[in-house]
């Protein structure tokens, strides 16, 4: 295991360069959804993973663009694509180190600047409906969630592959 320290994100909305305008982002929390299972006649309970939770991001940029407030409103199908690339470097071999993440999804809210004599607040832009989300790191996928398709990769082993055979899914 290395030390790496990541030296730089820049988002792409769609094709818009957001590398002059980004404030704050934050990439999906990623989590599982759980349901309590208790043995017949146990004392304990497990809470047991049933499914990743849906997934929402947030991105808080300088200014008011049109081209990315334009993107709110829309439908499932009519699909906003959000690119992070970051960098990274190992402490250790002061080598850097590439990610690149995708989603695909929609811009569900706009949290517009709060303006403070001439100094103008950021507007956030919530993302959600999160329909394809891929993770990769240094060429390999980490994660990959597909929802149309029911595919989930975690550490480049896709996990639904037996279960989607079995129900013949894809």
């Amino acid at each position: 295991m290395t030390d790496r320290v990541i030296l730089g994100g820049n988002w792409y909305i769609q094709e818009i360069n957001q590398a002059h305008r980004i404030a704050e982002c934050g990439l999906p929390d990623l989590r599982m959804n759980t349901e309590q299972f208790v043995m017949s006649g146990g004392y304990f309970t497990f809470d047991s993973p049933t499914e990743v939770s849906a997934l929402g991001f947030e991105i808080a940029l300088q200014g008011a663009h049109e081209a990315v407030r334009g993107r709110f409103g829309r439908e499932p199908g009519d699909w906003t694509t959000f690119t992070y690339y970051e960098r990274t470097k190992d402490l250790d071999t002061n080598k850097n180190f590439s990610r690149v993440v995708s989603i695909t999804g929609l811009v569900n809210g706009i949290a517009n600047p709060r303006i403070v004599g001439r100094r103008p607040g950021v507007t956030r832009y919530a993302g959600g409906s999160v329909w394809k989300y891929i993770d990769i790191q240094d060429g390999k996928v980490i994660h990959r969630f597909d929802f149309r398709r029911n595919i989930l990769v975690a550490d480049g082993v896709e996990i639904s592959a037996t279960g989607n055979d079995i129900l013949r899914i894809n």
